[in-house]
Protein backbone atom coordinates (compact mmCIF):
# COMPACT_ATOMS: atom_id res chain seq x y z
CA UNK A 1 0.00 0.00 0.00
CA UNK A 2 2.91 2.37 0.68
CA UNK A 3 4.13 2.00 -2.91
CA UNK A 4 0.68 2.93 -4.18
CA UNK A 5 0.56 6.09 -2.07
CA UNK A 6 4.11 7.14 -2.92
CA UNK A 7 3.62 6.60 -6.63
CA UNK A 8 0.25 8.33 -6.53
CA UNK A 9 1.84 11.37 -4.92
CA UNK A 10 4.59 11.45 -7.55
CA UNK A 11 2.03 11.23 -10.35
CA UNK A 12 -0.07 13.98 -8.76
CA UNK A 13 3.05 16.12 -8.48
CA UNK A 14 3.69 15.66 -12.21
CA UNK A 15 0.13 16.68 -12.96
CA UNK A 16 0.45 19.76 -10.78
CA UNK A 17 3.93 20.89 -11.85
CA UNK A 18 4.09 19.70 -15.48
CA UNK A 19 0.85 18.59 -17.07
CA UNK A 20 -1.50 21.37 -15.98
CA UNK A 21 0.83 24.28 -16.82
CA UNK A 22 1.86 22.69 -20.13
CA UNK A 23 -1.75 21.99 -21.11
CA UNK A 24 -2.96 25.48 -20.28
CA UNK A 25 -0.04 27.22 -21.97
CA UNK A 26 0.40 24.67 -24.77
CA UNK A 27 4.15 24.44 -24.44
CA UNK A 28 6.63 21.66 -24.93
CA UNK A 29 8.44 20.28 -21.91
CA UNK A 30 11.94 18.92 -22.44
CA UNK A 31 13.12 15.94 -20.42
CA UNK A 32 15.54 17.87 -18.20
CA UNK A 33 12.83 20.42 -17.34
CA UNK A 34 10.45 17.53 -16.65
CA UNK A 35 12.94 15.87 -14.29
CA UNK A 36 13.77 19.15 -12.51
CA UNK A 37 10.17 20.15 -11.91
CA UNK A 38 8.66 16.74 -11.24
CA UNK A 39 11.55 15.02 -9.53
CA UNK A 40 11.05 11.97 -11.76
CA UNK A 41 11.86 11.14 -15.37
CA UNK A 42 9.09 10.81 -17.94
CA UNK A 43 10.15 7.21 -18.53
CA UNK A 44 9.83 6.40 -14.80
CA UNK A 45 6.45 8.16 -14.71
CA UNK A 46 5.23 5.98 -17.58
CA UNK A 47 6.44 2.86 -15.75
CA UNK A 48 4.60 3.96 -12.60
CA UNK A 49 1.44 4.67 -14.57
CA UNK A 50 1.57 1.24 -16.19
CA UNK A 51 2.13 -0.37 -12.81
CA UNK A 52 -0.73 1.61 -11.27
CA UNK A 53 -3.22 0.68 -13.98
CA UNK A 54 -2.27 -2.96 -13.66
CA UNK A 55 -2.50 -2.77 -9.85
CA UNK A 56 -5.93 -1.14 -9.91
CA UNK A 57 -7.42 -3.07 -12.84
CA UNK A 58 -5.68 -6.45 -12.89
CA UNK A 59 -8.65 -8.16 -14.55
CA UNK A 60 -8.29 -5.95 -17.64
CA UNK A 61 -4.74 -6.99 -18.33
CA UNK A 62 -3.71 -10.47 -19.28
CA UNK A 63 -0.14 -11.57 -18.55
CA UNK A 64 0.55 -12.07 -22.27
CA UNK A 65 -0.84 -8.66 -23.30
CA UNK A 66 1.08 -5.40 -23.14
CA UNK A 67 -1.16 -3.12 -21.09
CA UNK A 68 -0.67 -0.25 -23.52
CA UNK A 69 -2.04 -2.34 -26.38
CA UNK A 70 -5.53 -2.28 -24.86
CA UNK A 71 -6.91 -0.05 -27.63
CA UNK A 72 -5.67 -2.51 -30.23
CA UNK A 73 -7.25 -5.34 -28.25
CA UNK A 74 -10.54 -3.42 -27.94
CA UNK A 75 -10.57 -2.48 -31.64
CA UNK A 76 -10.01 -6.10 -32.63
CA UNK A 77 -12.84 -7.21 -30.36
CA UNK A 78 -15.15 -4.62 -32.00
CA UNK A 79 -14.12 -5.74 -35.49
CA UNK A 80 -14.74 -9.38 -34.55
CA UNK A 81 -18.22 -8.52 -33.22
CA UNK A 82 -19.08 -6.56 -36.37
CA UNK A 83 -17.99 -9.46 -38.57
CA UNK A 84 -20.13 -12.00 -36.70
Amino acid sequence: MIAVLARSRLMRNVEDKIRNPAAHNIKAIKEDEFKNKAGISSKRLLQYMQWMFKYIYPYYFKADLNIWESYDFMNQAIINKLKS
